[in-house]
């Protein structure tokens, strides 16, 4: 039989790549296959996929062992902080809160110092992109496991589209007073609320203390907090969202309440064991001590505990766990359950997170809803609803082409006390995301697969791609890198207002050069399944307040039963 000439033309041209290595190279015409496994959630791996082509062709010619090239393979998987990944396929891991100490300890995770280390053309190493405390989360008895992934913020976004609508800012009443006509005087039953009277009414200044800054008209103190609650309310608007289906992500409020209400210099405590902290007061039974005062003016049954100023070293680091702060970020939770200041179409158990997310999105402009205030989540939210197509959505749906206004919340920096000009405080952001890039040890005799590694992670962790990432995600890296004038064009509103806040607060990364912390990683680290926010109910554990409280709790009992008692404080601190 006759082969037709296009047909052998085919068989021909294959046979002339199988001899000159055609399209792959190497000894047997193959390229390396480097898998790599981003985590599936949050933050996304676009940023992954976007440079995947170029890795591939900037090393097509790279001799591997017995392959040219390399064909990177990329799959999206959740659970990985699971300890047990060395039958995984994956080499290279992005992951959230796994535990790189563990995996040193445990010989899963592959010691990259010399990748580290290593210089680029620029004499630029990537141990000299991490301050010390973030480098001592993977630097391990003088050897490197791991690099930052992505940091998160947990905390309450606002929609100031509504805010603005409804007129819902803190006035100054300090200067620029020209008459009533500026106030709007609220009454509650937590105390008067004074709010701008027209857009032209100047707002305070905020929890910075400072005037003309983004954080101007916000509540500066939890009572401010609860007014402003009413206030939304009053007029309409749910003051918070909440996910249904995954309310413990409620622990997200209490993670940033807590953080702007201790300030950095308190809360980086939690993990140097080093500086003052003001805790809840202990009787000589080691109990909570707490008055009879209302805690909240109009509020009965949660009541102001006594407090000290306490000195916190390796020996008493159990303290940490009693920073009065902590109570009263569950307290406010209490009141706002209390209060019906969340949405009650949002707490179905069938809305998922990107659900309540679109809620906020969408506010009244969806049928049968009302305008929403604030959405509980972290930072990440943002890129997810954009991955969930929630704001494409929200473009058709309206026939607008406009970028939904919603900003990061600076949150109350006191209890009850208004900030002044000239007396605030930076916006303290918390990660507690502790996102981890970590390479499989399986690869430890695989000289091709570490070279791979080696390549791929040296580009990951240029100065074009940190900044690549940042531009696609809207999210950031603790790391030492500046995005030009250039790359923030390409970022939407959400991306440069979170930008300019990690500028201008301070921020604290789980870290911190201290062998009890690294050890003992579960127990210490503040995130949403930290020990921290673990609380026990008639017999049941929850993993937040919010949960325990709904189910017949109260902020006192949850405070009591998520710290770590002396006692218990001896069993870490002996070892």
């Amino acid at each position: 039989m006759k082969i037709k000439k296009p047909i052998a033309l085919l068989l021909s041209l294959v046979s002339a790549c199988s001899l000159f290595a055609c399209g792959g190279g190497g000894a047997n015409g193959k390229k390396l296959t480097l898998e790599v496994c981003g985590f599936d959630g949050g933050i996304g791996n676009e940023w992954l996929f976007a440079m995947e082509e170029e890795f591939e062709e900037k090393f097509a010619n790279t001799q591997y062992g017995k392959y040219t090239g390399v064909n990177l393979e990329i799959s999206q998987k959740q659970g990985l902080t699971d300890t047990n990944i060395l039958a995984d396929a994956y080499a290279v891991y992005f992951a959230d809160r796994a535990d790189i100490p563990l995996f040193a300890a445990l010989g899963s995770a592959f010691d990259i110092t010399d990748i580290v280390m290593e210089e680029d053309e620029n004499g630029r190493t990537i141990d000299s992109l991490m301050t010390d405390h973030v480098k001592s989360r993977f630097l391990i008895d003088g050897k490197y496991y791991g690099l930052p992934h992505y940091e998160s913020f947990g905390g309450v976004s606002y929609d100031v589209e509504t805010f603005d609508k409804n007129l819902a800012y803190f006035a100054d009443t300090t200067s620029g007073y020209n008459g009533p006509q500026d106030y709007n005087y609220y009454n509650t039953k937590f105390g008067t609320g004074v709010f701008i009277a027209n857009e032209e009414s100047t707002r305070s200044c905020g929890p910075d203390g400072v005037f003309d800054t983004f954080d101007d008209g916000l509540p500066t103190s939890l009572v401010e907090m609860l007014i402003l609650c009413d206030y939304l309310k009053e007029n309409g608007v749910s003051p918070f969202v909440l996910s249904g289906q995954w309310k413990n992500m409620e622990v997200v409020m209490s993670i940033g309440l807590f953080a702007a209400l201790a300030g950095y210099d308190a809360l980086q405590t939690c993990y140097s064991f080093d500086g003052e902290i003001e805790a809840i007061k202990l009787d000589a039974n080691g109990n909570y001590i707490f008055t009879n005062e209302p805690l909240f003016p109009g509020v009965d049954g949660i009541y102001k505990p006594e407090t000290e100023k306490v000195q916190i070293t390796q020996a008493n680091g159990h303290r940490t766990t009693d920073m009065v702060e902590k109570y009263y970020s569950f307290a406010f939770t209490q009141v706002a359950m209390q209060e019906g200041f969340f949405d009650s179409s949002s707490l179905v158990s069938t809305v998922s997170h990107t659900d309540a997310q679109s809620n906020v999105i969408f506010g009244s402009k969806a049928k049968g809803q009302n305008d929403k205030g604030m959405l509980i989540d972290s930072n990440f939210w943002w890129n997810e609803s954009k991955m969930a197509g929630n704001f494409d959505a929200y473009a058709l749906t309206t026939n607008s082409d406009q970028e939904r206004i919603i900003r990061y919340m600076s949150l109350p920096t006191s209890l009850d006390t208004t900030t002044t000009e000239g007396n605030g405080e930076p916006i303290t952001l918390l990660d507690g995301a502790h996102g981890n890039m970590y390479v499989n040890n399986n690869i430890k005799n695989k000289p091709e697969l570490i070279a791979a590694v080696r390549d791929f992670i040296q580009l990951a962790y240029s100065d074009a791609k940190l900044r690549e990432f940042t531009v696609i995600t809207g999210m950031t890296r603790p790391l030492d890198y500046t995005l030009t004038e250039e790359d923030k064009t390409q970022l939407d509103g959400w991306g440069n207002h979170f930008l300019h806040l990690h500028e201008v607060g301070n921020v604290l990364n789980y870290g911190g050069d201290n062998d009890l912390v690294r050890k003992y990683y579960a127990a210490f680290r503040i995130c949403m399944s930290a020990l921290r926010w673990k609380n026990t109910w008639d017999g049941k554990a929850y993993s937040n307040a919010y949960q325990a409280i709904a189910a017949g709790s109260n902020a006192r009992t949850v405070m009591e039963t998520c710290r770590i008692k002396p006692d218990a404080w001896g069993e870490y601190y002996s070892e």
